[in-house]
C-alpha cells in the first residue's frame, strides 16, 4: 500500500502575513515545518485548492480570497 499526504489550504491568502484570512501569527516556522514535511514524505501527496466564484455566499462572512 502507498503512503498519501493530503495538504489542506496551505495557500498565501491563510498563511503568508498579507493574506485576506491570515492565522494572525507569524506562520515562517508553521510553513517551514509544513514544507520540510512534504519534502521527506514518502508517497503520494495530494494539495487542495480553496477557490470561490466571485459571488460565493461565502463572502457574506469572510472577505473575498483565494
Amino acid at each position: 500500500m502507498k503512503n498519501l499526504l493530503i495538504v489542506v489550504d496551505c495557500q498565501k491568502d491563510f498563511l503568508l502575513p498579507d493574506g485576506k484570512l491570515n492565522l494572525g501569527h507569524d506562520t515562517k516556522k508553521l510553513i517551514k515545518d509544513i514544507s520540510d514535511f512534504v519534502k521527506d514524505f514518502e508517497g503520494d501527496v495530494i494539495y487542495t485548492l480553496d477557490s470561490h466564484k466571485k459571488d460565493s455566499c461565502e463572502f457574506k462572512l469572510f472577505p473575498e480570497h483565494c
